[in-house]
């Protein structure tokens, strides 16, 4: 397979796409503990 300049366009774009997308595991964790802990409705 030879690695053309739209091959890597196309793969860049995707792992662009991906990296948008993906919520880091840590940071939901942190969104957990914030919700379980937040007393004000508002800020929940």
């Amino acid at each position: 397979m030879a690695i053309t300049y739209e091959l890597v366009k196309e793969v860049t774009a995707n792992l662009y796409d991906w990296s948008l997308r993906r919520i880091p595991e840590s940071s939901k964790a942190e969104f957990r503990k914030a919700l379980a802990s937040e007393t004000e409705p508002q800020a929940r």
